[in-house]
């Protein structure tokens, strides 16, 4: 039956990740969410870069996403637009996590590799943020605060 996942109007939708709904969205998208490798389009076809890469663009992330839900969308008579217009950054953020586990339950073996991936990504991330926020001070070759010993 899926995991649900729920839109900015409280709206719940099944998110469900099977061959089916996998093909659909590659279909759709051009994402494939099961292949561990693939030197054709790595960026759009290997989980180790597509989940990354969903998580940081939510267009490609709403796009995956409408894609697993449509059936169920058109069942409920919601059309794309109004689908696409009930998604705000929380709701895709809560969204992806489901995604995640979808995914790693979809082949166990995968699911600490997947973990790890994003977990390192995440890193990254924050360490991005923290040099944005407190930039080296002119004419420092390290990253230390202002003031600070280091």
């Amino acid at each position: 039956m899926g995991r649900p996942i729920t839109d900015k109007a409280g709206r719940s939708w099944a998110l469900d990740l099977t061959i089916g709904t996998a093909l659909r969205i590659r279909e759709r998208t051009g994402f494939d969410l099961l292949a561990e490798t693939n030197v054709v389009e790595p960026e759009r076809s290997c989980w180790q870069i597509a989940l990354p890469r969903l998580e940081s663009s939510p267009l490609d992330l709403a796009a995956v996403l409408w894609a697993a839900c449509e059936p169920e969308a058109a069942a409920r008579s919601i059309t794309r637009d109004a689908w696409l217009a009930a998604w705000n950054p929380e709701a895709l953020e809560r969204a992806f996590a489901v995604l995640v586990e979808e995914t790693c339950d979809f082949f166990p073996r995968r699911s600490e590799r997947v973990r790890a991936v994003l977990a390192a990504i995440g890193q990254i991330r924050a360490g991005l943020a923290e040099e944005l926020v407190e930039p080296a001070t002119p004419g420092s070759s390290s990253g230390s605060k202002p003031g600070s010993s280091e």
